[in-house]
């Protein structure tokens, strides 16, 4: 009897995965838990193993998409078995979403819209005529990319949905194309140079679902920067002191986990910070789960320390460190990286002053932190050698306006001031 692969559910937010390779290869014998398939999700990428034994059929290929619970492939107990199976589920090979267009576009040209009835022949809905557009995260970014109204669309999946293939079918029906008598964009300057090609470099995998995510985020958040330099000499003393006791504490602590800890502790006194916009509502956490940015093996990743409020410094340590090892290999689990409520990004670390970070959606607010550096300071009429950290607070200003970012600035401030008493006060 065959053993279905299924696409698993790696998360409370993943609602489809997008198989990316196939271990095994189609007729291979495989062994219970053997590695089948790499899947991706917009957070994670995930090895999957073979819930039993048998020869493997691949049901769905690279770079198609499948629903949670999806067979993506089987298990036959023998190869007549995997005959059979073979004729009755031939792999489902997708068209790519690439679409030539009949003739060349103008800088002007004009492309004239398609009308999609509201349901095809075999009574399949279209989302015009449900009350909500259900759709798969993949099919809703190609749609996205090509200006398609998603109300047009036929779904085919469970219940209607909206898939990958769907949108496909729509870009491959012919578009009634007017050119007009402009000339065609020439690559060609004003002053006759011309610019080659060197590489094409598929923008795909990880730096595709940064690429949607953050160019999504600034489209839909009224996203506004504080800037600024926050006195942190207390806070450096303070670091050299915890280092010296390093056997002591079992951890060498980092900048990073003492920012995270007073970032965790200040947004307390905010907490329409730590929140999310749900609809038209507000929605206030009560954990306080702090991502930190880091570039990870296949670009910018942010693993989360939760509650961090409730933490001491030196077990944030411990899990930044394992969190960091786990991005830089590429095996972070689904929880490592979601339910944050507010993001930090240490572009300091390289060496930058200050920068507009994006907010990781869909959180409120980001802490971008720059460079740690000794400034002049005149305090009492006196030029004074201070260390200083510069900040970028980058905000979305439907929820959080300049005043309470002030407000949680200060409260930043008020901390790193006197970071001893956080084993005292916190």
């Amino acid at each position: 009897m065959s053993i279905a692969i299924i696409m698993p559910k790696l998360g409370a937010e993943m609602s489809s995965g997008v198989i990316k390779e196939w271990i095994k290869e189609q007729g291979e014998w495989v062994e219970s838990d053997d590695p089948v398939a790499v899947i991706e999700t917009d957070k994670v990428s995930y090895e999957i193993t073979a819930p039993g034994s048998g020869f493997l059929h691949i049901m769905m290929e690279v770079e198609n998409e499948a629903d949670i619970g999806e067979n993506i492939g089987m298990l036959c107990a023998d190869e007549e078995e995997l005959a059979q199976l073979s004729q009755q589920f031939p792999t489902l090979q997708e068209a790519q979403t690439k679409v030539e267009l009949p003739v060349q576009l103008t800088e002007n040209s004009f492309v004239q819209p398609i009308v999609v009835n509201p349901a095809n022949e075999s009574g399949n809905l279209t989302a015009s005529s449900r009350s909500e557009i259900r759709i798969t995260p993949l099919a809703r970014k190609i749609a996205a990319e090509h200006g398609i109204d998603m109300f047009s669309l036929i779904g085919t999946g469970i219940g209607g949905r909206i898939k990958q293939r769907d949108v496909v079918k729509w870009l491959e029906k012919p578009k009634e194309v007017t050119p007009t008598d402009q000339p065609a964009i020439s690559v060609h300057s004003e002053t006759g140079g011309v610019k080659t090609v060197r590489e094409v470099v598929p923008m795909s995998g990880t730096r595709k679902v940064i690429s949607q995510r953050l160019f999504g985020s600034l489209q839909q958040m009224a996203q506004f920067s504080d800037q600024g330099e926050i006195d942190i000499t207390a806070t450096v003393d303070f670091r050299k002191e915890l280092v010296t006791l390093q056997e002591r504490i079992g951890v060498k602590i980092t900048y990073n986990a003492i920012l995270v800890k007073v970032a965790a502790l200040a947004i307390k006194a905010t907490p329409l910070l730590n929140s999310s916009i749900v609809g038209d509502e507000i929605h206030i956490f009560n954990e306080v789960n702090v991502g930190m940015a880091v570039d990870g093996k296949n670009g910018l990743i942010v693993p989360v320390v939760h509650s961090a409020d409730q933490k001491s410094i030196a077990d944030i340590q411990n899990e930044l460190n394992d969190l960091i090892e786990h991005a830089r290999a590429g095996t972070l689990l689904p929880e490592q990286m979601s339910g944050g409520t507010m993001t930090i990004s240490n572009f300091g670390s390289y060496g930058a002053y200050t920068g507009t970070p994006i907010i990781n959606p869909p959180e409120v607010i980001l802490m971008g932190l720059g460079i740690i550096r000794q400034i002049p300071v005149v305090i009492d009429d006196e030029i004074k050698i201070r260390w200083s950290m510069s900040y970028s607070l980058t905000m979305d200003h439907r929820v959080v306006d300049g005043a309470m970012g002030g407000r949680y600035i200060q409260r930043i401030r008020d901390i790193l001031a006197t970071p001893h008493l956080l084993s005292v006060l916190w």
